[in-house]
């Protein structure tokens, strides 16, 4: 009996002690989390840790901040890490992600009142998700913003989201936009355009199908207010479209008026896509014929300084339907009268020259127009009124959901 005594003793002192240890690990935890401002938040079934606090001020070249997520129920959730009240003096502050010490995504970081770092992000039920994010801050600017992390009530992304989800944000492309044509996997890369941050494709990609309207379309980028831009895959069937000159097509178009070929491009819409109405957006399109001298502003801009631009620097008119600028044909991976057989607007199917919006030169002819060649060239050669062929391009409401993943064999289709 005796010795069945000492025995429960024994056991009893180590659970005793074994607590206080515990106890002791625990004040210890409690303080560490003090000194690091760490706050825990429950929202519904995630708990959100965050190791350095939610609130940062700092002038430092580099800063690390920890938090990590924790799916307490047995179904998968998702959530949004953003970033409010961002201040920066000056700018050249960028950002990287990284979850369970993996690259996720990376970004320059400017001023904003809600800036997204990454939205719609699954979690497994009872799944934990580490975050560590380096902020780069080389010219030790002062760095202001609130960490949040917000659980998604939106069971889908909307497409614009989808797209971000399924590539890595580059800030820059790896070819120079203008001067070299793009023949190589570019990815998604961040700009600017008229209404905040815009994201295009460029190059060789084969993530960017969409199936829309029985017909097949390529992403030419998001725009800044979340729509996203596509243009028809082939040709729009050609007809005689041209009797009247393109200058008249733009100038009726920057007038908000009608003409043969606006014309035309409504009657293919009623044609093809008028049972899809309510996905697309109604969108600015840009119109600019400004002169300079003895040639249009897009020829300086484009042939003398290479300064292609997301930004209207014309007018604009607002419509269903368009085609896309010689800028926007430059940033997906052409260049001026230099084949490109590789870039995404390339298509071997399309055997005849089609326009632009955009016009270089106002001569004794009439306008020219940039046109882009079944060699997937940019040329100067044609005044509007010769005939050409169209790429319709439309764009889809911001809140579309769509599935798919973006490649020839399974393009992004309405949900």
């Amino acid at each position: 009996m005796e010795k069945k005594y000492k025995i429960i003793l024994s056991i009893i002192i180590i659970v005793f002690l074994i607590l206080i240890l515990i106890g002791i690990g625990y004040a210890l935890y409690k303080n560490n989390l003090n000194k690091n401002n760490a706050e825990v938040i429950i929202d519904e079934n995630l708990s959100i840790n965050y190791m350095n606090g939610r609130k940062f001020e700092f002038n430092v070249k580099e800063k690390e901040i920890d938090f990590s997520i924790i799916n307490d129920s047995n179904d998968e959730s998702m959530f949004h890490i953003v970033l409010n009240d961002v201040s920066i003096d000056n700018q050249n502050v960028s950002y990287k992600l990284f979850e369970n010490s993996n690259f996720k995504t990376g970004n320059d970081l400017s001023n904003s009142t809600y800036y997204t770092i990454s939205s719609f992000v699954n979690i497994e039920g009872n799944g934990t998700k580490s975050y560590k994010l380096v902020i780069n801050n080389p010219s030790k600017n002062t760095v202001k913003f609130t960490l949040n992390v917000e659980k998604s009530s939106q069971k889908d992304p909307n497409f614009s989201q989808l797209i971000l989800n399924n590539n890595l944000i580059n800030k820059e492309s790896k070819t120079d936009i203008g001067t070299n044509s793009s023949v190589i996997d570019e990815g998604l890369i961040m700009d600017i355009d008229d209404n905040g941050n815009t994201f295009y494709f460029r190059g060789n990609v084969k993530n960017n199908y969409v199936y829309f309207a029985n017909k097949m379309w390529r992403i030419v980028r998001i725009n800044g207010d979340g729509t996203v831009k596509i243009i028809l895959d082939e040709n729009a069937d050609k007809s005689n479209v041209y009797e009247e000159t393109l200058s008249d097509r733009i100038n009726s178009l920057a007038k908000k008026s009608n003409n043969k070929i606006y014309s035309y491009l409504e009657l293919w819409y009623q044609n093809n896509l008028k049972d899809y109405d309510k996905y697309i957006a109604l969108s600015k399109y840009c119109v600019d014929l400004t002169k300079e001298k003895d040639n249009m502003a897009n020829y300086n801009r484009i042939n003398i300084s290479n300064n292609p631009t997301f930004n209207c620097l014309g007018e604009t008119y607002s419509s269903k339907i368009g085609t896309l600028s010689v800028d926007e044909v430059i940033y997906a991976g052409a260049s001026i009268n230099e084949q490109n057989q590789y870039y995404y607007l390339y298509n071997s199917n399309i055997k005849d020259s089609w326009w632009t919006m955009s016009a270089f030169k106002d001569g004794v002819e009439g306008l020219y127009f940039y046109e882009i060649s079944f060699n997937g060239e940019i040329l100067m050669n044609s005044t509007g009124d010769v005939s050409k062929s169209i790429r319709p391009v439309i764009n889809l409401n911001k809140n579309i959901e769509m599935t798919g993943e973006g490649t020839l064999e399974n393009p992004y289709k309405v949900k």
